[in-house]
């Protein structure tokens, strides 16, 4: 089966070149991260910085991570309310080992409803409508990336929205996530986290796949946080349904 393949003999990237130490080649003495030395990264760059080359390729301007740098933060914390940081909080409560916490958040994260994998799908819609010469959002349907949480608009992702649109390096993209909030919100539709990461991501250069991984990266430090939270308490914290919320019957 494999005898049309050529393999390659050697893995191979464009991110990392390390120079080897004299007397063992299998541990590094220096690392480059697309040319960039790692010692002179971390004196003269942030780490917002350095994620943005990892992702790109390139450093970025100071307004490209003033925007990033936003973003991380907008999207640092989900809220005990997300699903993903109720199963966190459950598991760690409940004495799940701690190393586990963060995998299972991201586990349910990662989901194609609202979750990682729903950014890929607002980051082509947004693409696609970019790519329309005249766009009308009341003649296309809700993108994805648009929605409603609890039945209605959520309040915080519209302020967020707001804010990451006036910076410098706000683009298309964000300008017309403004535009669908403004069409969409009187029918109470309006932007989701997901859509806002994607609408950064096309802004800032980052592509689609790319996209996916680091909405699970930014959203990561506050999952890992409520759950290290919850395994100080006593499971006697957590709320349990009383047996007079229970209704018994027998069969027959």
């Amino acid at each position: 089966m494999t005898k049309d393949f050529v393999y390659a003999r050697h893995a191979s990237t464009q991110i990392t070149a390390e120079v080897a130490a004299a007397d063992n080649p299998y541990v590094a003495v220096q690392q480059h991260i697309f040319g960039y030395e790692l010692a002179e990264l971390m004196q003269k760059r942030s780490f917002t910085d350095v994620l943005y080359l990892l992702l790109t390729g390139e450093l970025p301007t100071a307004a490209q991570a003033q925007l990033l740098s936003q973003l991380q933060i907008a999207l640092c914390n989900a809220g005990p309310r997300h699903p993903a940081t109720r199963a966190v909080m459950t598991a760690a409560i409940s004495k799940a080992r701690p190393e586990h916490l963060l995998p299972i958040g991201l586990q349910v994260l990662g989901g194609e409803r609202q979750g990682a994998a729903a950014v890929a799908e607002a980051w082509q819609a947004l693409q696609d409508c970019l790519s329309q010469n005249d766009f009308q959002p009341a003649l296309q349907p809700l993108p994805a990336g648009f929605g409603q949480v609890y039945a209605g608009v959520d309040p915080l992702q519209a302020r967020l929205l707001t804010q990451l649109s006036s910076l410098p390096a706000a683009g298309p993209a964000l300008r017309l996530c403004n535009q669908l909030q403004s069409h969409w919100q009187p029918q109470q539709q309006g932007i989701l986290d997901i859509g806002l990461c994607a609408a950064c991501c096309l802004d800032l250069g980052i592509g689609k796949r790319e996209s996916i991984g680091l909405f699970q990266l930014l959203r990561a430090p506050g999952l890992l946080a409520h759950g290290m939270e919850q395994t100080h308490k006593p499971i006697t914290d957590s709320p349990l349904l009383s047996d007079d919320d229970y209704e018994f019957q027998q069969d027959r």
